[in-house]
């Protein structure tokens, strides 16, 4: 919607002010609910399952690093070796 070039009366700004206002804090509000939720039930389904709160993440264990590559020898093809003789 182009609005461009309208003129609203100062009444009319100060409602849309206030229902922008009234839809930011309920937006806000909600977000904050949805986190508080998940905190909770996370934390009901930890204490649930051992009995008792989990590791904090200092107390866990970090994953070991990936082996090092092996060294991989040299293969002749079938061709080079009847070209030799060694077959």
């Amino acid at each position: 919607m182009d609005s461009s070039g309208v003129q609203y009366n100062a009444a009319v700004i100060v409602k849309l002010k206030k229902l922008y206002n009234n839809i930011r804090k309920q937006y806000e509000l909600n977000l904050f609910r949805a986190f508080l939720m998940i905190d909770k039930y996370g934390r009901s389904n930890d204490k649930s399952s051992t009995g008792k709160v989990n590791k904090s993440v200092s107390e866990i264990p970090k994953s070991l690093p990936a082996p090092a590559p092996v060294p991989q020898l040299p293969v002749q093809s079938v061709a080079s070796q009847e070209s030799t003789g060694k077959v």
